[in-house]
């Protein structure tokens, strides 16, 4: 009887709090929270291929176009390509859907950077996606800086068109 009760008392804890699996280490959920209907909106938004535009780094372009940089977005899941060769393997979470700019999470799951999350910032607008990222405080525009504290990177990126 005290057993079905603790048993009972853990069903509805679980059902409660959802399927909620956090890392030790972190304190991150490992699975990604159903989207509410305006985070789901953005998402769709980027899904698709992308290939990279510039890149700009304190203030200053550091890299140009190249139509063989594709950042693929599939779900949630984003594939950085070169070519034809994969570089990292992450996840998109859409943190802040209403903000200006909007804000999402890029956790890295596999590839040199494997563990990491970026804190980012971005717009979309038709065919043009522009994201901003550092690692430690989400930058609070969609520009860099000669005046950064941190390491800050934005990346902008053209719809591919096939």
């Amino acid at each position: 009887s005290t057993m079905l009760q603790i048993g009972t008392i853990g069903l509805a804890c679980l059902l409660l709090l959802g399927d909620v699996r956090l890392r030790p280490s972190a304190g991150v959920p490992l699975v990604q929270p159903k989207l509410d209907a305006a985070a789901e909106k953005e998402l769709e938004r980027l899904q698709g291929v992308w290939y990279h535009v510039s890149r700009e780094v304190g203030g200053k372009e550091v890299a140009g176009e190249s139509k063989d940089t594709l950042f693929v977005v599939r779900g949630d899941v984003v594939v950085l390509k070169k070519g034809d060769k994969v570089s990292q393997v992450g996840t998109v979470r859409i943190v802040d859907p209403n903000s200006t700019p909007k804000k999402f999470d890029l956790v890295i799951t596999d590839g040199a950077n494997e563990g990491m999350t970026v804190l980012c910032v971005y717009e979309v607008d038709a065919d043009v996606f522009r994201y901003c990222g550092a690692l430690k405080a989400r930058p609070t525009s969609l520009a860099t800086s000669a005046d950064d504290t941190e390491y800050t990177y934005c990346s902008t990126y053209g719809k591919l068109k096939r």
